[in-house]
């Protein structure tokens, strides 16, 4: 579903054209964008990255009614490239089939992939009707993009900073009457564990983890305000996925009173507005801000009677909480630590195991090989698949990156028994880019080598042991630490005994269509077949399976029965229980009394009559008169 939000501002008379109606659409991999060529989302401020000249992105549907809904277009863009290049937007009802409306140029404003600016530009006097599907392009030069947003008003010339390049909404005309700034120089610390907390050069400087300053009082009216706006004026450490300041009113030790959490681990090269939308708030309340995860310098805190500012630079959940798996108790696990060398707990494939093969990019390390990258290919030796059991690879690996994309972008492939005659390993993706994979994982940012997870991907069905090899997809390289095989608990497996070669007749047992010797162990589950063969002269008498059930006090084995059931033609079927079973076969005498020498009409089958006139392919219980070619004579079953 395409995400889109539809704003609509009380002050009609603003010159800001964010006052009027206006459609965005948000850049985030869970927002709605298409991404159709080149082109890649990052989670980390949410935005689409990895551009160029060919990009093509499928940005939403808009309704331009008549043709008259929308004036303007503008993009919320970064770029660490120079000036110069276009930015396109198009309409149509695919991408083979669009019409460009709007081109615009493309400004580097501050040599920065993440410092996200508005850019913007009048649309002409001719414009479709109807719903059609918006698309973004770029000629020239490209470069991230975090919104897309149409408005019903026209661009005026004093909201343009230089070029295309917007304004900030708290630098145009009309700001001071849709928000109310609480200016640092009236701000209070309240706490720090550190006495360098302090403002310095405008802004809070020497924050850290816990820092809380008091911002002042604002009345809320009766729910005015729609957004709070966070003036980031530096951050030292470059992207920091835990860096965030919550913003309070009243009580700043109550979640219940955090009104929004601004996400500022952001490396910044000028300052940033950082907004988020808020609920309805009534009445006079006291704000504070509150520090996570590292230091932030903030300035300003402004409160907005209306959706001025851009939603950018938030973080996908997925960074926040990596995902950490947990493998079974049934899995099996194979380990690069040397710690597990001689432990039952794993397979040791390590360095000294002599199992492990670097065929491309990386070398040993204590627990893992290191110093890999996007292109490490592993190969280990006799894997055991068992019977086929598993149904998913679990990996726990370790990454110095925050970020190195979801899955399609970043992962471990496994594959088993390649072809590795005249293969160049580094290039083994497209090298088996034709071969099936037999599992996929995701190769998940850690954020640190120190920092351990553990993410799983399904397994194809395999069975028996099997050489596998991991080849690496990524930006960046990942250090591996254990590979688990994991699915249901192992099937139990007992014996089946039986007397193959008796008196009067011969038995054989069957699994799977395959005969096996009596003594042999089969899964819990599985269907057994028995084919009895009586003698001339003999027939089956009865088959039972029995098991022996735990011993009686006395020490006798107490026999379980087993439900077998008649396929007929002397053939039997039971499923194995879990414990071991005997299966036994009796065999009697045929007691045949026959009239011989009656002729009757040929015959082309032996057939059976029973007294009442019934006719079958096989003996009734009781007396039968077979009919055999051009004889019949009288049989008792």
């Amino acid at each position: 579903m395409k995400k889109f939000f539809t704003l609509l501002a009380a002050a009609a008379a603003m010159t800001l054209t964010a006052g009027a109606e206006t459609v965005t659409f948000q850049m985030g991999a869970n927002d709605g964008a298409v991404i159709l060529q080149d082109g890649k989302f990052n989670p980390l401020g949410s935005f689409i990255g990895n551009t160029g000249t060919n990009t093509i992105i499928e940005v939403g549907e808009v309704d331009f009614a008549t043709g008259d809904a929308y004036k303007a277009v503008s993009i919320r863009y970064a770029n660490g490239w120079s000036n110069g290049g276009k930015a396109i937007i198009s309409v149509g009802a695919d991408a083979d089939n669009r019409t460009e409306i709007a081109r615009m140029d493309l400004i580097n404003w501050n040599d920065s992939y993440t410092n996200f600016r508005s850019l913007g530009v009048n649309l002409g006097d001719v414009l479709p009707t109807g719903v059609q599907k918006v698309y973004l392009t770029f000629e020239d030069r490209a470069g991230n993009i975090q919104d897309v947003r149409f408005y019903s008003e026209a661009f005026t010339a004093d909201q343009f900073e230089n070029g295309s390049l917007l304004k900030e909404p708290c630098n145009q005309a009309g700001y001071d009457q849709m928000a109310t700034v609480l200016d640092i120089n009236n701000s209070k610390l309240v706490y720090s564990s550190s006495s360098d907390t302090r403002i310095d050069n405008g802004s809070w400087g020497w924050t850290g983890e816990g820092v809380v300053v008091k911002y002042g009082d604002l009345d809320f009216g009766s729910g005015d305000y729609k957004q709070v706006v966070l003036e980031l004026a530096s951050h030292w450490q470059g992207d920091q996925k835990d860096h965030s300041v919550d913003v309070y009113i009243d009580d700043y030790n109550n979640d219940a009173n955090k009104i929004a959490n601004v996400w500022t681990g952001i490396d910044v090269k000028a300052k940033l507005y950082l907004a988020r939308n808020i609920e309805a708030i009534s009445g006079t309340h006291t704000v504070y801000l509150k520090w996570h995860g590292g230091s932030a310098n903030i300035a300003n805190v402004h409160f907005v009677k209306d959706c001025l500012y851009s939603l950018g630079n938030i973080v996908d959940p997925v960074v926040l909480n990596p995902i950490n798996e947990t493998p079974s108790e049934n899995a099996s696990r194979y380990s690069f630590r040397d710690g597990m060398k001689n432990s039952e707990e794993a397979v040791y494939v390590g360095r000294d195991s002599g199992r492990t093969t670097i065929l491309n990019q990386g070398q040993w390390e204590g627990n893992n090989v290191g110093y890999t990258g996007g292109h490490t290919v592993l190969k280990i030796t006799d894997v055991d698949f068992e019977d086929g059991r598993f149904n998913e690879i679990l990996v726990t690996h370790a990454t110095g990156s925050s970020w190195l994309g979801y899955v399609n972008d970043a992962n471990f492939k496994f594959y088993i028994d390649l072809n590795e005659e005249g293969v160049d390993w580094g290039n083994a993706q497209a090298a088996f880019a034709d071969v099936e994979p037999i599992a996929t994982v995701w190769m998940q940012a850690t954020g640190g080598w120190g920092n351990e997870y553990t993410t799983k991907g399904d397994l194809s069905q395999v069975t028996g042991v099997h050489n596998l090899y991991i080849i690496y997809t990524a930006s960046d390289g990942a250090n591996v630490k254990d590979i688990y095989l994991d699915g249901p608990a192992p099937a139990v497996k007992s014996a089946i005994n039986f007397n193959a070669e008796m008196e009067n007749a011969t038995v054989e047992v069957l699994v799977v269509g395959e005969a096996i010797e009596s003594g042999a162990e089969v899964a819990e589950g599985t269907e057994v077949t028995v084919v009895v063969t009586p003698a001339d002269g003999y027939k089956v008498a009865g088959v039972t399976v029995e098991t022996a059930a735990p011993s009686t006090a006395a020490g006798a084995p107490r026999r379980a029965a087993v439900d077998v059931e008649e396929a007929g033609n002397n053939t039997y079927t039971f499923v194995m229980p879990a414990e071991a079973v005997t299966v036994n076969v009796e065999v009697e005498e045929s007691v045949v009394t026959a009239v011989t020498d009656i002729n009757v009409a040929n015959s082309a089958a032996v057939k059976y009559v029973n007294a009442q006139g019934q006719v079958s392919d096989r003996p009734f219980q009781g007396i039968n008169i077979v009919i055999e070619g051009n004889k019949a004579y009288k049989i008792v079953k």
